[in-house]
């Protein structure tokens, strides 16, 4: 006996049921409306994502040791200063409470011009006096000279040169929005802002994605230039090796002999974004030939074909620029998606003329039976009948043996 039924008297419980039941379920593959605008980004295994990562760290450390130095050289030469100037004010407070000789002798000269004053006449006083004062003025304007070119050696603070920041980082872009802001620059004019070569992104610590969506659109716009989307757990690490709190995307232009080798590395793993609805992005060496040409054209001619040339492509350059880029539009996506379904047995549906039928076949045995319930009755009772008037038949004949007896 189970515990159910202990705990119910010995009663014995049905505890399943359909739904406990396992559902049978079939594959079906639904058609449903895909929106154009989702991007296939790159697939990266995780072998590729350390092999990238650990090359990009490697190359991004000097503008951590960069920026230390940096900030080393800044905090020294600030305690210098202060230092500095504790020395003067400490000065400066010393002579302050010091007698001033030049004041004394100054003291004495203002009395002889008194008793001049008193004995000989007045212009000879006034004379005497503007002797006196010119001679006050040049003693009190001396300590202050002096005071001057004692401080002024003091002044010029001798700081150490700082060093030459590093090569990659003229040719590096930090931040998502700085990579945003470098992308619309070359989008406007290719040949005037050069576009980055590669573009790394921490998709995988980034959330939600609509802060990082628009950069696949704008790198599928640029010709030569690679996205590698990072995966989880590639944002602290460059972080750290940047020396930054949190950084989102990092881009990187060519230029420099550092970044070829992760340049390679990238051509061999990643392919280029393509975007259906979006035109494709001519190749770069292509776009600078071009450049070459028009200029090696212009220097030849003379300088008022130049002037003209020079017009002529401005005036091109403006066309090129206003003229708005034709869409190719596409078809409404349409994807399948795979799911199950329940499999339900249907029994089918009896049509209106079968139930009809059906009915009128019902009615004709109810009225059958009905009629032979009302046969059944009417021979009861006429067996009823014949049976009362049997008796009261013999009842009679016994009453009147009995009279005659």
């Amino acid at each position: 006996m189970s515990t159910n039924q202990k705990a119910k008297g010995g009663a014995a419980v049905h505890s399943g049921g359909m739904r406990a039941e396992a559902k049978k379920t079939k594959v079906v593959f639904k058609n449903v409306l895909d929106t154009p605008f989702n991007i296939p980004w790159p697939e990266v295994s995780a072998g590729d994502n350390a092999i990238v990562l650990d090359t990009l760290c490697e190359l991004v450390k000097p503008i951590r040791e960069y920026h230390h130095t940096q900030s080393t050289m800044d905090s020294q030469n600030t305690s210098a200063k202060t230092k500095k100037m504790s020395k003067r004010a400490m000065k400066n407070k010393r002579g302050a409470s010091r007698p001033d000789p030049a004041l004394a002798s100054t003291d004495h000269d203002r009395n002889l011009t008194v008793t001049v004053a008193a004995t000989t006449t007045v212009k000879t006083a006034a004379t005497v006096t503007a002797t006196v004062s010119t001679s006050t003025s040049t003693l009190t304007s001396t300590p202050a000279s002096q005071e001057s070119a004692s401080t002024a050696p003091s002044s010029t603070a001798i700081t150490a040169p700082s060093p030459p920041p590093p090569a990659i980082l003229d040719s590096l872009i930090i931040g998502i929005n700085a990579v945003t802001k470098a992308l619309e620059r070359s989008i406007r004019d290719l040949t005037a802002h050069s576009p980055p070569r590669a573009v790394f992104l921490c998709k995988g610590d980034l959330a939600p994605a609509h802060l990082y969506t628009h950069l696949g659109t704008m790198v599928a716009m640029l010709p030569g230039t690679v996205v590698f989307p990072l995966l989880r757990g590639s944002e602290r690490k460059l972080s750290e090796a940047l020396g930054m709190q949190a950084v989102g995307a990092v881009a990187i232009k060519a230029g420099t002999d550092e970044s070829m080798g992760l340049f390679m590395i990238l051509e061999r793993m990643v392919e280029p974004v393509t975007v259906s609805w979006l035109p494709k992005a001519k190749p770069l060496m292509a776009v600078q030939s071009k450049t070459l040409k028009s200029a090696s054209a212009t220097t030849a001619t003379t300088k008022e074909t130049e002037s003209t040339t020079v017009a002529a492509t401005s005036e091109s350059t403006t066309l090129a620029t206003t003229t708005p880029i034709p869409a190719t539009w596409i078809a409404t996506n349409i994807k399948s998606v795979k799911s199950t379904m329940p499999i339900v047995t249907k029994t089918p549906k009896a049509t209106p003329i079968a139930a009809a039928t059906d009915n009128s076949a019902k009615g004709k045995q109810k009225q059958q039976q009905q009629q032979t319930q009302k046969q059944q009755k009417q021979q009861q009772g006429q067996e009823g009948g014949k049976k009362r008037a049997s008796e009261d038949l013999q009842q009679d004949r016994k009453g009147k043996t009995m009279k005659t007896a």
